[in-house]
């Protein structure tokens, strides 16, 4: 892999790719071996070393990936002929619009690349008078991935061009060299630009997906899976105050990755370090501690958000801040009991504002929040899908106090 493209060298590879000596039957005879891999070697020297320019070489080297599909070297050096363009014209400051096509082509031929049942094939190539062996490095075929996702994850969040590799829900059904390279390059990336864990984060949870665990430490899905989990750790520690939340989720899935991957009687390990479990400790004790919630038909109402229920009606906090404790609250009782419990704490709630001075007022904002809550807002795993008919909460919202009557 050339380090900085500047140019391309057309000459040699279009000798060979397009001028192909002809056979009997009229045909042209393609080689695809080692001939062809010393004319790609060749360009890329002349690329180099500035003897042509690369947009003269960009046909050839489509020429030798559609012609030539089996052979790595065509599809690798087809990536790194679209991605170092992608590289020149944003350095040239051409516009997302003209640099995401590059990344796209390059992309394909990297899928084609490593979809190959034998990517590691070697080539005799002469070398003057000599015939030498030549082959991709792992670490060339690794860099080269590693350099693409990172230009697909920076088009995203920098120019908004999102790839459907980016986007798709569903994740790989298999998991293999790939995959593991995938997720490392999100976890680089991620270490890089430290305020995209949002990103990075859930597209490499996806792409480590279908990998199991297995006994073996150092095996594809062991190693996909302990990068991911550095991943999430790192995301953990940069969001614990602001996000508790996703914080704690991002600290249970670790502490399962931790439990799988120690045996008994470990504490450390390969793939567990020291760092790894001084990092979760920091983490969980910045983690707010879960409020204890009594959920008891008999039980006082107390809430599980920030603000405290007693204030809930007093106009001394946010409504916002409110909504969301009362949400929180009516959680904690739909996990404990389920529906019943829903409907438990409704009642509690709206007993709670018989002294209130605008009772009305208090019914609205108990109903908003049940509301949002019947919409997804604050839901656990335990009650996502919980279903909470409006019909059990509809009366909160133009609930009005029965009029007084006048005694004799």
């Amino acid at each position: 892999m050339w380090r900085k493209v500047k140019a391309g060298a057309l000459g040699f590879v279009m000798a060979v790719i397009i001028a192909a000596p002809t056979s009997a039957e009229g045909q042209p005879e393609l080689d695809c071996d080692g001939g062809l891999v010393a004319s790609l070697l060749q360009a890329v020297e002349d690329v180099r070393y500035r003897r042509s320019r690369l947009e003269d070489v960009l046909p050839a080297f489509d020429g030798a990936a559609t012609r030539c599909p089996e052979n790595p070297y065509a599809l690798h050096y087809a990536v790194v002929a679209h991605l170092t363009r992608a590289q020149d014209l944003n350095a040239a400051k051409a516009g997302a619009d003209a640099i995401m096509p590059e990344i796209e082509k390059a992309f394909s031929y990297s899928q084609a690349f490593w979809a190959l049942p034998d990517r590691n094939r070697k080539y005799t190539v002469a070398k003057g008078d000599f015939p030498v062996e030549m082959g991709l490095s792992y670490s060339e075929q690794s860099d080269l991935r590693t350099n693409l996702i990172s230009s697909l994850l920076d088009m995203h969040v920098r120019a908004g061009k999102t790839h459907p590799y980016l986007s798709a829900e569903e994740g790989p059904e298999t998991c293999g060299d790939v995959q593991y390279q995938d997720v490392s390059a999100a976890g680089s990336w991620f270490t890089r630009n430290g305020r995209f864990g949002h990103v990075a984060v859930p597209f490499a949870e996806r792409m480590a997906s279908a990998c199991e665990m297995t006994e073996q430490l150092s095996s594809t899905p062991n190693l996909a899976r302990k990068s991911l989990a550095n991943s999430q750790l790192s995301w953990a520690r940069d969001i614990v105050e602001e996000d508790p939340d996703t914080a704690r989720e991002l600290v249970d899935k670790v502490k399962a990755y931790r439990d799988a991957i120690l045996k008994s009687g470990e504490s450390t390990n390969y793939s567990w370090r020291d760092f790894n479990a001084r990092t979760l400790a920091i983490v969980e004790d910045a983690l707010p501690q879960p409020v204890v919630v009594p959920t008891d038909t008999l039980d006082p109402l107390v809430s599980a958000g920030p603000v405290p229920a007693e204030d809930w009606f007093r106009a001394t906090a946010d409504d916002a801040q409110v909504m969301e404790s009362m949400g929180r609250t009516m959680d904690a009782y739909a996990v404990a009991r389920g529906s019943s419990g829903f409907y438990s704490v409704i009642g509690k709630m709206f007993g709670a504002t018989v002294h209130v001075p605008d009772r009305k007022a208090a019914c609205n904002l108990i109903y908003r929040a049940a509301a949002a809550y019947q919409q997804g807002s604050w839901r656990s795993a335990e009650t996502a899908d919980m279903e909470v008919p409006m019909s059990t909460i509809a009366w909160l919202e133009n609930w009005e106090p029965a009029p007084a009557t006048d005694s004799q």
